[in-house]
């Protein structure tokens, strides 16, 4: 199309590059520019053939650089002169969006996305009436670098420090409910998803310096927590409990909007990202709390997904199992070696709400041979088989027993070895009695997905069977199979697990008879994983797969005779 088409508009360049040389304080030169302004734009918004024709030409694009170029110039604005300035500037932006709808390849070689955050921040910087216009211009800055990127992830990364500086915006100002706040979040989402995308972007974002950089990790977490996260936390703020001595997130009761499920897209593109263990590591120390409320939504996030590819599932695990480790073999053991008179709640629930997370999207993703090899050769069976044990040594095991209805009669308590709880404080540490709940320090529900990941390792691995009994987890596995409200359905759990650990191998069969068994789990356990056991005459004890007819003389039956 001639150049002549664009007669209008080129006009309008000019004569705001003019009143910018002049007088940008100049009221009365701004109206008839935000009028002619909105009348073009109105064109490129209703005539798409005039629309594409400036959008495929480099030339218009220049022009259109050039003269937002020269509103970033130094001046000195006054209350009455910044609104039409920073009408100017939305309109110009404006444009630009419309146009990229069209054509992002010149635009992105043209960096204009890097001209459209510093329009932004320069606009800002100015002096502006705190007015929701700033916030319009926001928006259409988000929707105009949207459109721009929304095909080509490229990002300057010269312009980093700007691009954080533009992002954490949002922090702290007040939106209405409703449509505006819509139309705010949805572009802001889908610019931050946009940039994830790119490796360069998301891995300077999460990665973790060895130098302390408290401004940088200030801006970081103002974005990624206080401002991308927080959103999910605040429009579910029902669903985030800390109640009865626990922390958790129950999510039965949460109800997902179009802006918390961009938000939740967001995190689940974090989460797989080469830094986001180092960031993870890093919330941790600095913001405790604000790590295990995200390690809750990661939990969600995880576990709600069925379509993990492999690089995905190596990301979750480089973050998630050191977690673990570090809790297993640290963290959980320092904490039972304290004393009753160094009883500090907030420890147990942290240590707890972070334990359990971690357990349950190792549990989850166990359902991947990708992830189930990737815990056996990091010789998770030991770390698993020792928590399990520490857990064993140091829990309570509680029953409520109730009598007609939900109605709790009385409550017995114990030791691991059935021995009745008599300490006092112990029992108020762990037990709250009069509410009939049990509090973060006994560590409720840990156990049992212990147990189920074990269970998925050992399935038809033979090396694992054995190893778990040489670890002494086949005797721990038996003792849980009781009934217990600490950990609701851990004999079912265990019993599959032992299913597992006793099928087609002698040595762990054996073993069962040898630690009389009938008296250590009870009958109908070990009848539910598939084996029987029975003592005849003269004390011998005999284990038989319930697959096999015990009738038959030649089936393989074994036996020890007891001292």
């Amino acid at each position: 199309m001639p150049m002549n088409n664009f007669l209008d508009e080129f006009n309008l360049f000019d004569s705001i590059i003019t009143m910018m040389k002049n007088d940008p304080c100049c009221v009365e030169d701004y109206e008839p520019i935000v009028e002619n302004l909105n009348r073009i734009f109105q064109r490129t918004f209703n005539d798409e053939e005039h629309r594409k024709s400036m959008a495929n030409s480099q030339l218009f694009w220049e022009r259109l650089r050039d003269t937002l170029e020269a509103m970033l110039l130094p001046a000195s604005l006054n209350e009455n002169s910044s609104i039409p300035y920073t009408r100017t500037v939305r309109g110009l932006i404006l444009m630009m969006r419309n146009l990229a709808a069209e054509n992002q390849e010149i635009p992105q070689k043209l960096l204009l996305q890097n001209l459209v955050i510093r329009g932004f921040l320069h606009a800002t910087s100015e002096y502006v009436v705190d007015t929701p216009l700033i916030k319009h211009l926001y928006i259409a800055c988000l929707t105009c670098l949207f459109n721009i990127q929304q095909n080509y992830s490229t990002v300057d990364m010269t312009t980093f420090p700007a691009l954080l500086q533009f992002l954490q915006y949002p922090y702290g100002i007040k939106l209405e409910d409703g449509e505006e706040e819509e139309h705010f979040w949805l572009p802001y989402l889908f610019l931050f998803k946009t940039y994830l995308n790119n490796d360069e972007f998301s891995n300077e974002f999460f990665r973790d310096n060895d130098t302390p950089q408290k401004d940088y990790y200030c801006v970081r977490d103002r974005i990624f927590f206080d401002i991308v996260t927080a959103k999910f936390i605040q429009d579910q703020e029902n669903s985030f409990l800390i109640e009865k001595g626990r922390n958790y997130l129950d999510d039965s009761k949460l109800e997902i909007t179009s802006i918390d499920l961009s938000v939740l897209e967001c995190i689940s593109k974090s989460l797989t990202t080469a830094f986001f263990g180092k960031y993870l590591n890093g919330l941790e120390e600095r913001q405790p709390g604000k790590f295990t409320t995200l390690l809750q939504i990661l939990q969600l996030v995880v576990t709600s997904k069925e379509d993990w590819n492999t690089y995905e599932l190596t990301a979750i695990m480089s973050w998630c199992y050191p977690i673990l480790q570090r809790l297993a073999c640290k963290d959980i053991p320092a904490f039972f070696n304290k004393s009753c008179n160094d009883y500090a709640p907030s420890v147990a629930i942290q240590l707890h709400s972070t334990l359990l997370s971690c357990l349950d999207i190792i549990s989850d993703l166990c359902k991947f041979n990708h992830v189930r090899k990737f815990l056996i050769s990091y010789d998770s069976v030991k770390i698993l088989v020792s928590l399990l044990d520490t857990f064993q040594k140091n829990l309570l095991r509680i029953n409520f027993l109730k009598g007609n209805g939900d109605t709790v009669n009385e409550i017995k308590i114990t030791d691991h070895e059935g021995n009745k709880i008599e300490d006092r404080l112990l029992i108020f540490n762990r037990v709250n009695t009069n509410e009939s709940f049990i509090r973060a320090d006994n560590f409720p529900h840990c156990k049992l997905v212990i147990i189920e990941i074990l269970a998925s390792l050992v399935y038809a691995h033979p090396e694992i069977q054995d190893q778990i009994r040489e670890l002494g987890g086949l005797a721990l596995i038996l003792s849980n199979c009781v009934i217990d409200d600490n950990d609701p359905f851990i004999k079912e759990r265990s019993i599959v697990c032992l299913k597992f650990l006793l099928k087609n191998n002698a040595k762990n069969q054996e073993y069962v008879k040898k630690m009389e068994a009938q008296d250590v789990v009870q009958d109908d356990a070990l009848s539910k994983a598939g084996f029987e056991i029975s003592v005849e005459k003269g004390g011998k004890v005999r284990l038989v797969s319930k697959e096999e007819d015990p009738g038959n003389e030649n089936s393989e039956i074994i036996s020890i005779d007891e001292d």
